[in-house]
């Protein structure tokens, strides 16, 4: 499924790495009709903390003004408070929840927006 994700023609997925060659994380984005999805940013548990999610946020998001899109969609488990944290530095803003939405957990989604400035 995941190698079906990442070939799709309109999807960005960034990885990085560490000057090791370690994957640090990686992101992925989708352009829809009038908005961007980010549908995934994950960081090794082991990098955490160092900026390397702040880093694929920005960088999708520069991928979101380069397809002249100016809002942005995502979904983060409800109970992940450094990722929601991240997402309110950036602007993103809460205006859903779909419960149970995270399988076999049951946990609920917090789904967040940011509208940006037009390129």
């Amino acid at each position: 499924m995941l190698a079906e994700e990442i070939a799709g023609q309109d999807r960005t997925y960034v990885v990085l790495e560490d000057e090791t060659g370690h994957l640090c994380g990686a992101a992925g984005m989708a352009p829809r009709q009038d908005f961007a999805e980010i549908m995934t940013i994950e960081v090794d548990p082991a990098a955490q903390g160092q900026g390397w999610g702040r880093a694929l946020l920005s960088h999708l998001l520069h991928q979101v003004k380069a397809a002249g899109l100016d809002r942005v969609l995502l979904e983060v488990a409800a109970t992940n408070q450094a990722a929601i944290s991240l997402y309110e530095d950036f602007g993103f803003t809460q205006i859903g929840r779909r419960k149970g939405y995270y399988q076999p957990s049951g946990q609920d989604a917090l789904v967040m927006q940011l509208i940006t400035d037009k390129p």
